[in-house]
């Protein structure tokens, strides 16, 4: 058994049977695809949701369960996420194998935001 995620708290899941659910390869009762895409989103760190959903998927996901998500800070702040990739950064969700830089682009915006400032 894998461990525990922080972001799981209310069931008995490990990492490895919470990757399933969320590739789809396991259901357990409701807990379905959707619903470990929308607790990713609810609840996980910004990083963890990068490591295991990646830029290209967050962009194609997030239209659909964005409705779901309670919190309206994470709501802007993926808008916000998925707008910006689409214009600005759009490599990041184009399929390329050899690409495996899933560095987290708040630091991007960051030094983007600071080259306009100057």
């Amino acid at each position: 058994m894998t461990a525990k995620l922080a972001y799981i708290w209310d069931y008995d899941i490990d990492e490895e049977k919470f990757k399933d659910i969320l590739s789809g390869k396991l259901v357990i009762g409701h807990l379905d695809k959707k619903w470990a895409i929308v607790r990713l989103f609810e609840y996980a760190p910004y990083k963890e949701i990068i490591r295991l959903m990646g830029y290209k998927r967050i962009v194609e996901e997030w239209p659909g369960v964005r409705n779901y998500i309670r919190s309206k800070s994470r709501k802007r702040g993926f808008d916000f996420l998925v707008e910006w990739i689409r214009d600005k950064h759009p490599e990041k969700i184009q399929e390329n194998i050899f690409t495996t830089d899933l560095k987290p682009l708040s630091i991007l915006v960051f030094f983007k935001l600071k080259q306009n400032e100057g």
